[in-house]
């Protein structure tokens, strides 16, 4: 199936690739419950984490700052693709999600002994959010039209 509009190339996708760019755009039910479910984990995981004492210093600045952006700005991702609907819908659910998670985060840091709490932690993770959210966003907006053959339905958005 070959692309139409602004992100055309000179060959048809490969049929893999368009699977991929079809859920990103119209994730499944099945995708969104497999990718909140996911986000659940991380979440999970990050908060036992995060009371473990004396875990404080693993990574120095700036290195620290970026594995929050990274961390949260997949766990943004999978709350964007697991909420569906609207590109503006998605990124407000998943920026809120990752702010309250975030906050929590290092809220729960703050009292355990040998952790350390700081805001800049917490806008690095929401900067990772905002940065998620928006390519996303983004590709959504510009792979609609582009990976939709004419006539073709969106299976369950």
């Amino acid at each position: 199936v070959a692309l139409r509009g602004p992100l055309r190339p000179s060959a048809p996708l490969h049929p893999m690739l368009e699977t991929l760019l079809r859920s990103l755009v119209f994730p499944s039910r099945r995708t969104r419950v497999l990718a909140l479910v996911v986000a659940a984990v991380q979440m999970a995981v990050l908060f036992h984490l995060g009371m473990l004492a004396g875990k404080a210093g693993l990574l120095v600045a700036p290195f620290d700052k970026l594995a929050h952006l990274g961390y949260f700005g997949c766990l943004a991702g999978l709350f964007w693709i697991g909420s569906g609907g609207t590109p503006w819908r998605s990124a407000l659910i998943a920026l809120a999600m990752v702010a309250l998670f975030g906050a929590a985060d290092e809220t729960v840091q703050a009292y355990t002994p040998g952790r350390d709490s700081s805001a800049l932690d917490w806008l690095a993770d929401m900067f990772g959010a905002l940065l998620a959210v928006s390519t996303l966003s983004l590709l959504r907006s510009r792979l609609a039209s582009a990976v939709l053959t004419p006539g073709a339905q969106p299976a369950a958005y």
